[in-house]
């Protein structure tokens, strides 16, 4: 019995509709990642965060502070802010505590139990779009 393969005719349209179909279905991802993409950076454009003012209140028998920052969101989109605390020995802790703040709102957000002798600053950043941030050194911090 003698085995017959494919016409040459046929291996090259096989070949050439397997290919189209690869191309359309990475197309279609592209597509879908792009307007993703597009959708985040018109969202973001109207994005503005500032730390109006920046308050410590220290307990004398812990020697520990209570950071209270004013932040005003002053885009036109809403955004939920965390808050990054950078020491002097240049590390960052993330504070376990986040605010959503409105559009063209002023929020106030209390950080607990702080070190001010080893922080240098602290730091805004909203977590839908990370370009809406602020800071504030330790040492600015009004004493209450």
């Amino acid at each position: 019995m003698r085995m017959k393969g494919l016409s040459p005719l046929v291996a090259v349209v096989m070949l050439i509709a397997f290919t189209l179909l690869v191309a359309g279905i990475l197309g279609g991802l592209v597509t879908q990642f792009a307007q993703e993409q597009r959708a985040q950076v018109q969202f973001c454009t109207g994005a503005r965060a500032l730390i109006l003012r920046g308050a410590e209140t220290t307990d004398e028998s812990t020697g520990l502070s209570q950071v209270t920052l004013s932040i005003q969101n002053f885009g036109d989109v809403d955004l939920t802010f965390n808050v990054l605390h950078t020491h002097k020995n240049e590390t960052v802790t993330k504070v376990n505590k986040t605010m959503e703040i409105k559009a063209n709102d002023i929020g106030q957000l209390t950080i607990k139990d702080v070190d001010l002798s080893a922080s240098n600053e602290f730091t805004i950043q909203s977590l839908e779009c990370p370009g809406a941030q602020d800071n504030v050194r330790a040492s600015e911090l009004r004493s209450v």
